[in-house]
């Protein structure tokens, strides 16, 4: 009878122990998804910062070229 009650507490605690297991498992996968989901808005971040840059220095040259434009034109068509 004895030896019942020890198999039947062994199968309890090991069970115990799986559920345990699976959800280590499962808050392990949620920190993983977690990670990838920080990870994939961080290249989003980097990508918006790039096109940023990209439109910023597009603006710089055009704003260079048509200055450059605007005084050639001055210097040839006297207005006054």
């Amino acid at each position: 009878m004895w030896i019942l009650v020890a198999t039947l507490w062994i199968l309890v605690a090991t069970l115990w122990i799986l559920v345990a297991t699976l959800w280590i498992l499962v808050a392990t996968l949620w920190i993983l998804v977690a990670t990838l989901w920080i990870l994939v808005a961080t290249l989003w971040i980097l990508v918006a910062t790039l096109w940023i840059l990209v439109a910023t220095l597009w603006i710089l040259v055009a704003t260079y070229c048509c200055n450059s434009c605007l005084d050639k034109l001055n210097k040839n068509i006297k207005l006054f």
